[in-house]
């Protein structure tokens, strides 16, 4: 179970989530439409209260009432399906993360490795989503069984409100945050106040400055303190000096560049949100599966230690070693090295362990090799040890 617990957690996490807004939308939507059904219950026994009664009064105002409560069913029948749709996902999620626990504990080796394939798939659908590879992602999904526990529906949103901030376009990104405004709230996150700030800027730009005035009034009047002491401030001075300023200060704000800042930060609130990894799950545990491999031995170019090739018989082979391909190499790179509480000893030519019952044999040149793969590769000759493999070439080293 520690793996699942470690590796698991957005798997479950984000329908945890979209449950909890669910929930939270479901709940603002019944007190909203009561509401209006309790003002217009109100308004009925006011009516009754009148002497003389019109029917005429009473039958608009029961008309009325009766369409309030038809919408309050409508849209409490909306989101409870909402809810118990997020809640099936969750209960599916936690019925295919218990299956592969009880496989583990039961030691079913044939369906548990079906089980951590279909893993490995997740984890592959999770990275091409973060990519932005969603077709692929999708079918790959699809064909390995395992679209019920992507999250494709959560990045597929966010890819839209990406590239609509990449059109240097604000209303999605407006949008997706009026939505989850609650949360973003208990987060402290500053991208509405950024977002709203770069639409003032681009009114600047326009030269509307009547119009950026009545915008700051609408959405800047309520803003704590603390945000004016920033870039706040410097949009309100922005105002003043207008868009063809040549202070830096100021020519930062209207610089293109800020729009690549915005999709940053919009991509860095999206992972807060659903509480997810910065990075995927898939990268991390393709890096701790390359430190786990690398030593300080491993290079880049698949030479030894002695800067010999890995055909030449005096260098070591690195051609086995997942490290030392020029293309994971790089990704390595920066990574720790293995830690080996208990160190052993190799054949630098075959892998073979050397021990007790197959000693190291050292050759005049310094190089090792187990006795039984010298025996088995070289002949004995009165000049020397003839080393016969074909891959290595034919070297005599004299005894």
């Amino acid at each position: 179970m520690s793996d699942l617990s470690a590796l698991e957690h957005s798997t479950l996490k984000v329908p945890y989530e979209i449950l909890n807004k669910k929930f939270r939308t479901a709940q603002k939507t019944i007190d909203r439409e009561s509401s209006h059904v309790q003002h217009a219950s109100g308004a009925l026994e006011k009516c009754l209260q009148k002497d003389p009664v019109r029917v005429a009064d009473v039958a608009g105002i029961v008309r009325s009432t009766i369409d309030k409560l038809h919408l309050l069913r409508q849209r409490v029948s909306g989101t409870l399906d909402d809810e118990i749709a997020a809640a099936n996902m969750l209960k599916q999620r936690l019925d295919y993360l218990n299956v592969g626990a009880n496989r583990e504990s039961n030691n079913a080796a044939a369906a548990m490795e079906q089980w951590r394939r279909q893993r490995v798939d997740r984890l592959v659908v999770d990275y091409l989503l973060r990519a932005g590879f969603y077709d692929s992602a999708q079918q790959l999904a699809e064909q390995s069984g395992v679209d019920i526990m992507s999250n494709r529906d959560v990045f597929v949103t966010a890819k839209d409100v990406y590239e609509s901030l990449g059109r240097h376009e604000l209303d999605k990104c407006l949008e997706w945050a009026h939505d989850n405004k609650s949360k973003l709230r208990r987060l402290k996150s500053r991208l509405e106040l950024a977002v709203r700030t770069q639409e003032f800027v681009e009114l600047v730009r326009a030269e509307r400055r009547r119009d950026a005035v009545e915008y700051a009034r609408k959405w800047f009047s309520s803003v704590d303190g603390g945000a004016w002491q920033g870039e706040l401030q410097r949009a309100m001075g922005l105002l003043a000096v207008g868009p063809n300023t040549d202070i830096a200060e100021y020519r930062d704000l209207l610089s293109q560049s800020r729009w690549a800042e915005l999709m940053k930060l919009f991509c860095a609130e999206n992972i807060r949100l659903y509480q997810l990894t910065d990075q995927s799950v898939f990268s991390a545990c393709f890096q701790c599966g390359l430190s786990a491999l690398k030593t300080p031995h491993c290079t880049a170019d698949n030479r030894g230690m002695d800067g010999g090739a890995t055909t030449d018989g005096d260098g070591v082979s690195r051609k086995d070693c997942p490290v030392c391909s020029a293309d994971v190499y790089a990704l390595a790179d920066g990574l720790p090295f293995a830690h080996a509480s208990q160190s052993r000893l190799v054949c630098a030519y075959n892998g073979q362990p050397l021990n007790e019952h197959n000693p190291p044999m050292m050759l005049p040149n310094g190089m090792v090799y187990d006795t039984l793969t010298a025996a088995r590769v070289s002949r004995v000759t009165r000049q020397g040890i003839r080393n016969t493999n074909s891959q290595r070439g034919e070297r005599i080293v004299h005894v």
